[in-house]
């Protein structure tokens, strides 16, 4: 295949996927607060989790600090976790957390699922498994 031929392929894939994007419509599901108390366990945050609508669609998904006063104390709490979880087996007894925390922003996190985003919020609440790269807030309160 020569060059004009794969940038016309090329630019004719482009336009086809621009006309399907101005089919799509993003709009906002939901917004759920929870204070930290509604996620120290699996039974807690099973009830809190219970007010999420449920999606057939691919969900994008922030969490968020309310204010951002307070993750500086978070910060320290996680550190004082990372540092005590380091020393465990990796793949064994160490907890998978998720990387980037020390951005000068009230989001936490930003993320997708495209099937069982309950499941995925619970791993993110850290009362679902260790095993899984998520936010694990669980450990920064």
């Amino acid at each position: 295949m020569d060059k004009l031929k794969i940038l016309s392929d090329t630019e004719n894939y482009l336009k086809n996927s621009l006309d399907k994007l101005k089919d799509v419509k993003i709009e906002d599901l939901q917004s759920l607060k929870l204070n930290s108390l509604q996620f120290r366990n699996a039974a807690e945050a099973s009830l809190s989790l219970k007010m999420l609508k449920k999606s057939s669609n691919p969900i994008i998904y922030v969490i968020e600090l309310e204010t951002k006063s307070i993750k500086k104390e978070l910060l320290i709490n996680f550190d004082e976790f990372t540092t005590y979880n380091i020393q465990k087996t990796k793949n064994k007894d160490r907890v998978n957390v998720s990387g980037d925390m020390k951005r000068d922003s009230h989001v936490l996190y930003v993320g997708s699922s495209t099937t069982d985003f309950k499941s995925r919020i619970k791993n993110h609440l850290g009362v679902r498994g260790n095993r899984v790269y998520s936010l694990h807030l669980c450990k920064m309160g």
